[in-house]
């Protein structure tokens, strides 16, 4: 019972952290909601065999409730009494935790570690932009504005923008692994109107950054081939390895170093979209601590399952990096709103 709310928990969070803007001030809301959230509280407390009369007594009478609050006919609370009590409390679960009143309540259970400007480095064609879209100077101003800029801000990153480019951006310390994480961030790539795109970006874990100009090769390698790193999650827009269109996990080849190389793959799979159509898509990649694992989402959809990384096994901590390159054909490569979840 209580691993099957944990994960209807996680899902709901994974589903409604992106609204976390629109409801800042949900402390001022109604203290009936409060009372109801302590008596969910209590539903993770529930042995799977107890039936107790009680407990479905105080589950119903907050469901009415929380129906008058939200302004719902009480008696759609009749729809909810199933002999079987698991799905009695799955249908409640859901119908009060995906209502907006109660989103703060989720968000707060949640540990986020956005990993702003001041948090990264950058390299070779990188650099960041503002909200508007105009390019950040490292010191903290705009090279077209006088007024300094908050190096806290989640900026957007540029990993390149033009042929024959490398560019990588890396954490500034080491990210403990000892525990299950969730990496996340937006990607777009997009295409000038005389190229054909080209040529990808990489996600890594692992490396030595310690010095400006951490970057693997161009072209086909993505910024990250020949890094001293662990593992690497690609997204590859050009090529026939095994295809233009696709996402892999690419693991150490030749000389003990990360290799863009498809016989490195551990796993692959082609997505049901262009990468490179312009679009943003919001990108999971999963970290199992226990089985040093990994999984990869694409817009809520997975794409990579449990694949195991031999080499993660011991690892305590590590760098984080975002890497792209182009060559004679190039795309835009951008990065936006990375953050880990514990």
């Amino acid at each position: 019972m209580e691993k099957h709310f944990e994960q209807l928990y996680h899902d709901l969070v994974n589903k409604y952290i992106d609204l976390d803007a629109k409801y800042n001030n949900l402390e001022k809301e109604n203290q009936e909601l409060k009372d109801i959230i302590n008596n969910i509280n209590n539903i993770n407390n529930i042995n799977n065999n107890d039936h107790n009369n009680n407990h479905n007594v105080n589950i119903e009478s907050s469901l009415i409730k929380f129906n008058k609050i939200v302004g719902e006919d009480e008696d759609n609370s009749n729809n909810y009494k199933e002999e079987d009590t698991l799905d009695y409390k799955d249908k409640l679960f859901f119908k009060i935790f995906c209502n907006k009143y109660l989103f703060d309540y989720i968000y707060r259970r949640t540990k986020r570690f956005p990993i702003t400007m001041s948090k990264l480095k950058e390299s070779g064609s990188a650099y960041f932009v503002d909200e508007l879209g105009i390019k950040v100077l490292r010191k903290g101003y705009n090279h077209s504005r006088t007024q300094q800029l908050d190096p806290q801000i989640i900026t957007n990153i540029i990993l390149t923008n033009n042929k024959d480019q490398i560019g990588s951006v890396w954490t500034n310390n080491k990210i403990f692994l000892n525990s299950d994480l969730v990496f996340r961030f937006e990607f777009s790539i997009s295409l000038p109107k005389d190229s054909v795109g080209a040529d990808g970006f990489a996600f890594i874990i692992g490396g030595n950054p310690s010095k400006y100009g951490y970057l693997g090769s161009g072209g086909s390698g993505m910024g990250y081939h020949g890094l001293n790193s662990i593992v690497c999650v690609e997204f590859d827009t050009y090529g026939s390895d095994p295809n233009g269109n696709h996402i892999s996990i690419q693991t150490k080849g030749k000389n003990n170093r990360l290799s863009s190389e498809h016989q490195y793959s551990l796993a692959y799979a082609t997505p049901n979209f262009s990468l490179k159509d312009g679009k943003t898509h919001k990108v999971e990649v999963k970290y199992n601590h226990q089985f040093s694992s990994l999984s990869v989402y694409v817009d809520n959809i997975q794409y990579l399952s449990n694949v195991i990384i031999k080499q993660l096994a011991g690892i305590n901590s590590a760098y984080l990096g975002l890497t792209a390159a182009t060559g004679s054909f190039y795309s835009i490569h951008s990065i936006d709103k990375f953050e880990i979840l514990q």
